[in-house]
């Protein structure tokens, strides 16, 4: 924590780059069509769960029926998310430098920014892109996993006592392949980011390797992570964020805004940091490869 402040107090813009990151992150998610239809407990559990499974699935089906819509939703959504990748490159090329030198406690040059921008943007808007389409396919196979589970749980509610055996199998496997499935995505995507700037070539390779390598050590933190962020949702839904209008909207944009910022800030943070102590580590250096 110590480190972390000294940092902040000689490189403000590692808070305050995050934070501004972050607004209109949150601001999309109040508004977005899903948290509007599920943004609250009472909504949420409201929800049949398999009936959503199957209008997503049936969403799909109709779109990839005809041909010409489907063609051109992938080039409009290629386009998008590849505009959206080169903004997200651009600005966290600057910010991610700042933030490696920051912890490895390396004084401010003059044009640093800018350097860095010009330096990383390209690799960081395909690790932007990257990201957002693995992180739509991992929530996809996420949700899909627990089909099985719940077609269980629907038979054992409609009196079929034999089908709770099988449940609970099913169940304890399901919760075992999602944990590990999300936590080894969140930590190969999140030692990628470094390793990027670190290296100049094989920075995903080596980034791979320290998770594998350190991933015992890395796994609980990870979870303690994913742990805040499934708070910060916990308390945007006892507040009933996707319905809230007026004053309420904006209390829990404000409140959503400050958690998203603090748990972002820091899990970064955080990450840079081990990166730094593990590449020392692996490679016994501190020089920049």
């Amino acid at each position: 924590m110590k480190h972390f402040f000294n940092a902040v107090k000689q490189r403000p813009l590692i808070v305050l780059m995050m934070a501004l990151a972050c607004l209109p992150l949150v601001i999309y998610e109040q508004y977005s069509s899903v948290v509007q239809k599920v943004g609250s407990f009472s909504l949420l559990f409201g929800q049949n769960f398999m009936n959503t499974v199957s209008d997503i699935a049936d969403g799909i089906k109709i779109t990839a029926s005809s041909p010409a819509i489907m063609v051109l939703s992938v080039i409009v959504a290629i386009l998008v998310l590849l505009a959206l990748s080169f903004i997200l490159g651009v600005y966290f090329g600057g910010y991610n430098q700042t933030l490696y030198l920051a912890v490895n406690d390396i004084p401010k040059k003059r044009g640093d920014f800018k350097q860095a921008i010009n330096r990383y943007y390209i690799k960081l808007t395909f690790y932007f892109l990257f990201l957002i389409i693995s992180m739509f396919l991992m929530m996809g196979m996420l949700l899909f996993s627990t089909v099985p589970f719940f077609t269980l749980l629907n038979m054992f509610l409609a009196g079929d006592s034999a089908a709770i055996f099988m449940m609970l199998i099913v169940a304890v496997l399901t919760i075992l392949f999602d944990y590990f499935a999300l936590i080894f995505y969140t930590m190969y995507m999140s030692y990628m980011l470094p390793a990027l700037i670190a290296f100049k070539k094989g920075g995903v390779i080596v980034s791979f390797k320290m998770t594998n390598g350190y991933c015992w050590y890395l796994m609980p933190r990870t979870t303690f992570f994913l742990l805040l962020l499934l708070l910060d949702k916990i308390i945007m839904l006892q507040m009933g964020f996707g319905v809230a209008k007026g004053g309420h909207a904006l209390l829990c944009i404000v409140i959503n805004w400050i958690l998203t910022s603090a748990i972002l800030i820091g899990y970064v943070y955080y990450v840079f940091n081990t990166f730094s102590i593990m590449k020392d580590d692996m490679f016994n250096t501190t020089d920049k490869e």
